[in-house]
């Protein structure tokens, strides 16, 4: 992208940038981030900007979960299963749930250190040192397409696949639903400050798991399109649905924020909050949005960012709003939200 006349415009396929669509922006303990796309992985530091790919030991193709234990581990998954940091390179994490074959979705790092890995087809990881266990449908799972993954504030983790949801402790299966209606997932899973376990269904429903097992069931919302993205703030979980409406769900209540079509019509992709408060709506359409303050009342703007696909969205410890795109990386500072263009070269053809 160039800056022309106030706006940053594509530049020619000549250039040396690289066309992959960014999966995932990760902060580190030292505040470099780490870029994961379809080419591999880039390591901004400053103004250093690295990448990783074969060369270094890194053979995944297309790059989605990242993440460093406090132990200092560091490891990266995708397409082609998961690589780990040894000081030098990267090297794979030998499993043979884990080969080339095999595809990462996600990976936290959970209060004991350990790392889940997600997957799409061989079930849930957990990596403790240098042991690896596997939970699968040999062993008690609905399903081995294993989603999201998220920890609540008890320590259980929870796990999103796609028939149903499933809660567990120190890698045993402390409760699972069999109600694979209610717990059939569109997107995200998230968890309120009340403790309750949110997830939206493709048929538009919102349905919650209190910490003592009961179904919640909010009031159904007259929008009936899938909710694909759920984030969880002080005043609320917030709601980006396919139809491009926003919601805010709280004390059980649904309040539409943004109506589909007016003005967004493609879906709150990705949702983020700085610290002011304000939230951002990242489309598949219609570029990056600011609804100021995330309050319901204010007007919404669309913030002056050429590229119309947003894939990823973070608001780092200093405040900076990092975009992917599938054009490209942006950042910008909020309250400013003047975006500058992050050259990511050296990407191998």
């Amino acid at each position: 992208y160039e800056l022309r006349a106030g706006r940053f415009e594509l530049l020619p396929a000549s250039c040396d940038l690289p066309r992959s669509s960014i999966r995932n922006i990760y902060e580190d303990h030292d505040n470099s981030l780490w870029v994961a796309l379809d080419g591999g992985l880039y390591r901004i530091q400053g103004s250093d900007v690295r990448h990783y790919g074969p060369r270094e030991g890194n053979p995944i193709t297309r790059t989605f979960a990242v993440a460093r234990t406090r132990g200092g581990d560091f490891y990266a998954g995708g397409l082609g299963g998961v690589v780990h940091w040894n000081g030098n390179r990267f090297e794979p994490v030998s499993h043979p749930k884990l080969d080339r074959n095999s595809q990462v979705l996600e990976f936290i790092v959970d209060r004991n250190d350990d790392l889940w890995i997600s997957t799409d087809g061989q079930g849930v990881l957990r990596k403790r040192g240098r042991e690896i266990e596997v939970l699968d449908k040999t062993n008690g799972l609905p399903s081995n397409q294993a989603l999201n993954l998220l920890e609540d504030g008890e320590g259980s983790i929870w796990l999103q696949t796609r028939a149903g949801l499933v809660r567990l402790r120190d890698a045993a299966i402390l409760a699972m639903s069999r109600r694979h209606k209610e717990f059939a997932s569109s997107g995200r899973i998230s968890q309120d400050n009340k403790g309750v376990i949110w997830l939206g269904r493709p048929d538009g429903a919102l349905v919650g798991y209190s910490p003592s097992g009961q179904l919640l069931k909010p009031p159904k919302s007259e929008d009936d399109s899938a909710p694909f993205s759920l984030l969880s703030s002080p005043k609320g979980i917030w709601i980006g649905r396919e139809s491009g409406a926003i919601q805010m769900l709280r004390d059980m209540r649904l309040q539409t924020v943004l109506r589909p079509g007016k003005p967004i019509q493609s879906g709150g992709f990705r949702l983020a909050i700085t610290r002011s408060g304000d939230l951002l709506i990242g489309t598949r359409r219609e570029g990056l949005w600011l609804l100021p303050g995330g309050q319901p009342g204010n007007a919404m703007r669309r913030l002056d960012l050429s590229e119309a696909f947003v894939t990823a969205l973070l608001v780092d410890h200093a405040d900076r709003i990092w975009i992917g795109t599938r054009g490209g990386l942006f950042q910008a500072r909020a309250g400013e939200y003047r975006f500058e263009a992050v050259p990511l070269r050296d990407l191998p053809k």
